[in-house]
């Protein structure tokens, strides 16, 4: 088997900033540890140039699918996260409300911007969806929820907004909602207010459950009324992003993703030698049968 073996890392000590933020953009999927240590000690000069990458490569439509500029958007959010640049958060806000794609690189990641995230992801949660599933605003809750265990001081903001996004009722107690109308943020929604232990959209969650307008994949109103018992709520200390440990993820990644090639490459590979050698074990027993048959008529002419 082919042995694959690193090559020295570059100095990138004497690179420019410019140069550095060029040799980010075309560096693929997996960028070098190096080069990302090195922005990484340059914030002041950095962080300007990656916030208006951030900006200018949210729409990229690069025409070949293997140029490596698709990835500079990704660089430029990580490194917004890993400076915890807040003029980035309005980006963000516009990649959750575009969709699932550019979403599932940071996931709940924005929740590092604490307080400040609630505003800016409150918003993408009203977001109007026309009642279809969309993952950017689910991630949205989630992620304003990690900001309540992160900041408990923020709980109450949060639990408001995620309150916002419930139907409201009527005098009588009743949902205030057209007939056969269903979001499917409610029970997202419903999970992390549950998991808050709010009570005050108890009696929401009640009016929804029991008009069946709540998917028991996402939380059954035993789950729900189980989050209310005895034991102690979850909670999280302030966690920065840590975009060494990210990239070092990637890079394993990609060399899973190397070594299955590599598998399959050889499973292939012996499969055709296999019935290579399935194809020529045949060809000598057919030789051989030919030639006992050619001996036999031989043999009987020397008898005669």
């Amino acid at each position: 088997m082919k042995e694959y073996k690193s090559t020295p890392a570059e100095d990138y000590s004497k690179y420019s900033a410019d140069d550095l933020v060029t040799e980010l953009e075309t560096a693929g999927r997996t960028p070098p540890l190096a080069l990302i240590r090195a922005c990484l000690s340059r914030q002041e000069e950095l962080s300007p140039r990656l916030l208006a990458l951030f900006q200018e490569s949210l729409h990229d439509d690069w025409p070949n699918d293997d140029d490596p500029r698709w990835y500079r958007f990704i660089h430029a959010g990580y490194f917004m996260l890993a400076f915890r640049e807040e003029a980035a958060l309005p980006i963000f806000a516009e990649v959750y409300r575009e969709g699932e794609d550019m979403v599932e690189w940071f996931e709940t990641d924005p929740a590092i911007y604490g307080p400040a995230a609630i505003p800016v992801f409150r918003r993408v949660l009203q977001m109007d969806t026309k009642g279809e599933y969309h993952f950017g605003r689910g991630m949205s809750a989630e992620l304003l929820y990690n900001v309540a265990l992160q900041y408990p001081e923020t709980q109450e903001e949060v639990i408001a907004a995620l309150r916002s996004v419930l139907p409201p009722l009527t005098s009588n107690g009743e949902l205030a909602i057209p007939n056969n109308h269903y979001e499917d943020i409610w029970g997202t929604a419903l999970l992390y207010l549950s998991l808050l232990r709010d009570e005050g959209s108890k009696v929401q969650a009640t009016a929804l459950f029991a008009a069946n307008l709540i998917e028991k994949f996402i939380i059954s109103e035993e789950d729900y009324l189980a989050s209310f018992g005895p034991n102690p709520p979850c909670s999280l200390s302030p966690t920065p992003f840590d975009i060494i440990k990210r990239y070092k993820f990637l890079l394993a990644q990609a060399e899973h993703d190397r070594l299955l090639a590599e598998r399959n490459r050889l499973q292939t590979e012996l499969k055709a030698r296999q019935a290579e050698h399935k194809e020529l074990l045949r060809q000598i027993d057919n030789n051989t049968t030919v030639i006992k048959q050619l001996s036999q008529k031989a043999g009987k002419k020397i008898g005669r």
